[in-house]
């Protein structure tokens, strides 16, 4: 307990990862002792034709861990942890992050915990291709459930609201 209120006042440092090896840096500097942080959003991503919600890295190529005394002493440890490419430096001195701006992204990231981003922003031109109506430009409105979407169509100068599925819709 005593250990966790004074990280509260320690600084960061920032931990350049290989691409898109976030987490697998994070896990390997845990198993290890460290105490790091990787802010993630949970985003909706189209594999093949299936869409999926997975947790992704708030910042690309980035994490975080507490420059305590054990991590200033093992520097040459975390810079050949696996995933990890180098500590970020201005000249010879690492660049410290404060306790402060960790704190206001964890908050942040409790709020945003349960939700997703979409795939489809609203407003978005789509393509329909799939279906009586392929081919078919439309305007992305909004998810409705977690397979379909509602789109809006202009046929014979009128403007309808539509129902389809989401795997049909295509970015424009």
């Amino acid at each position: 307990m005593l250990a966790e209120k004074l990280h509260e006042y320690l600084p960061w440092w920032v931990v350049k990862t290989k691409p898109h090896q976030e987490f697998k840096a994070e896990e390997a500097l845990k198993r290890q002792g460290f105490n790091t942080y990787c802010p993630a959003i949970k985003k909706e991503i189209k594999q093949r034709c299936q869409f999926a919600i997975k947790e992704q890295p708030l910042f690309s190529g980035y994490i975080f861990i507490i420059a305590n005394d054990d991590a200033k002493k093992k520097i040459h440890l975390i810079r050949s942890t696996r995933g990890v490419m180098s500590i970020l430096k201005t000249g010879e001195s690492i660049i410290s992050v404060s306790p402060k701006i960790i704190k206001a992204l964890k908050i942040q990231e409790s709020q945003y915990l349960h939700s997703v981003k979409s795939y489809f922003k609203p407003g978005a031109n789509v393509i329909i291709n799939q279906g009586i109506y392929k081919d078919t430009e439309a305007i992305y409105k909004m998810d409705k459930g977690s397979d379909r979407s509602i789109v809006l169509i202009t046929l014979i100068q009128k403007k309808s609201l539509l129902c389809v599925k989401k795997h049909s819709l295509i970015k424009n």
